[in-house]
């Protein structure tokens, strides 16, 4: 009773919206990427498809004690594929990342970077979601040190200085994702090569 207690009144974080938010019914017969019959896969809207463009988890600490307490996660692409990427709210400018969006594909656009990732792992779901699930677990990880880290900073700072501050952690934290996602895009991609169909092994003895 104790550890029910416990968990009912335990504050709601970040991880536990995230699981909501990237949902499809995982590992049960309505789970559109699972093995449930025809029907069973279409019974039920997922609340993680395609058709997400972005969602958006807002995150408020206690501003009397933290001057960047508000912070916005946000998430392109399909949510169960795509990390949420932090950004403190008291900022002036937007990395041009996300401030821009390119009409033709361009990896150096955050959107156009997650629309493609999600692509890649769910073309290969089964050889894929293991590596994409660990790739966000540590990004997450590297998301809670990183506001631990600007939060001890931020402590001594007020007005446009902590704005300034925090405004350049954000392209920071930007390019960090963007970085890291580029990377693990083309490590699944390299990974594909060996998935395709279209191969042909030569007999080593020739």
């Amino acid at each position: 009773k104790s550890c029910l207690r416990n968990q009912l009144t335990s504050k709601i974080s970040v991880e536990d919206i995230q699981y909501i938010m990237k949902s499809h019914f995982n590992e049960t017969k309505f789970d559109p990427l699972g093995h449930g019959n025809e029907h069973d896969r279409k019974t039920y809207r997922a609340i993680s498809l395609l058709r997400t463009a972005n969602s958006h988890i807002l995150q408020m600490r206690d501003a009397n004690q933290n001057g960047a307490a508000g912070v916005q996660w946000v998430g392109f692409g399909i949510p169960a594929f795509c990390p949420h990427v932090p950004f403190f709210t008291n900022a002036t400018d937007t990395d041009k990342s996300y401030s821009e969006f390119p009409k033709k594909m361009d990896l150096s656009s955050a959107y156009w970077l997650y629309e493609a990732l999600a692509m890649v792992v769910e073309s290969h779901y089964a050889e894929f979601i293991e590596d994409d699930l660990a790739y966000q677990k540590d990004l997450n990880e590297w998301a809670r040190r990183k506001i631990a880290e600007v939060d001890q900073a931020a402590a001594g700072m007020s007005g446009e200085d902590l704005t300034t501050y925090l405004t350049e952690q954000n392209h920071a934290i930007a390019k960090h994702y963007n970085d890291t996602t580029r990377d693990f895009l083309f490590k699944l991609i390299t990974m594909g090569t060996n998935l395709s169909k279209l191969t042909f092994k030569m007999d080593p003895n020739l």
